[in-house]
């Protein structure tokens, strides 16, 4: 059986909203050593003291600095920034609620979709 390209079409929009729902930014009440050594993330945000809010990829503490990567495709880490400049850190986390919430709707609406292809199908 050969799928048609508008369910195929659906089929890729409904996981790419799903995936894209998933995550979100969340700051997180430790210091950033606190969080490196718990949580090992590939990814920080943090905010300095002035404000200025930047993404770290492939963090480390070294000493009193926070190091790190500028990019995901660079593997050395080429920035680094004084821990007494940082105010916070957040981390990426699943937002389950809106997770569900997108994946419901759209489910209802492809299956909504399916039903009127069908029915169309039926009538030809």
């Amino acid at each position: 059986m050969r799928m048609n390209h508008p369910f195929s079409y659906s089929l890729l929009a409904f996981c790419v909203a799903t995936q894209a729902a998933c995550y979100g930014w969340r700051v997180e009440g430790f210091t950033p050593a606190e969080v490196i050594a718990r949580r090992h993330p590939r990814q920080i945000r943090f905010e300095r003291v002035d404000g200025h809010r930047d993404v770290l990829y492939r963090p480390e503490i070294s000493g009193d600095s926070l190091r790190g990567s500028r990019s995901p495709d660079v593997r050395a880490r080429d920035r680094v920034i004084l821990l007494r400049d940082v105010r916070s850190v957040a981390t990426l986390r699943i937002k389950t609620a809106e997770t569900v919430a997108v994946s419901v709707t759209l489910a209802g609406v492809l299956a909504a979709f399916i039903a009127l292809a069908v029915t169309a199908s039926h009538y030809q």
